[in-house]
């Protein structure tokens, strides 16, 4: 036994296939893609030297050949400021000792060439009070 078609549900069918196509032809017509005629992306950032890695700007500590340098580049004083900060937050110390303290930590973490936030946090593994007699376990 065949089964029937029933014209509503053949006509419905047939009006949604002309609306798409009807959609299809219009989007073509008016709408520009933003990347049409241009290359693409990927090439186009891989072609470009000029950009770097950011976190290097960051880290004069990471690249500087010559730690008294990276000392005076004012990301030191963005790091030394940060440590102080953060040393008066977590600890129960005064400012001018946090002071004395980033000042010290930060410079041998320049020197050193290791991340002033990794001596940060060994500081406050080894000795949470900063205490000056307190010894590493």
């Amino acid at each position: 036994m065949a089964k029937s078609v029933r014209p509503a549900a053949w006509l419905k069918q047939l009006a949604l296939g002309v609306g798409a196509l009807g959609t299809i032809v219009f989007t073509t017509q008016h709408v520009r893609p933003v990347y049409a005629g241009r290359a693409p992306v990927v090439r186009e950032l891989l072609e470009r030297r000029e950009w770097g890695d950011s976190a290097l700007t960051r880290a004069p500590w990471a690249k500087a050949s010559d730690t008294e340098v990276a000392m005076m580049s004012p990301q030191f004083e963005i790091d030394r400021r940060a440590f102080m900060e953060d040393l008066v937050r977590t600890t129960e110390i005064t400012p001018a000792r946090a002071d004395s303290l980033a000042t010290f930590a930060v410079r041998e973490a320049y020197r050193r060439r290791v991340p002033p936030a990794l001596v940060f946090g060994v500081m406050m593994v080894e000795n949470r009070k900063l205490k000056s007699s307190a010894q590493s376990n």
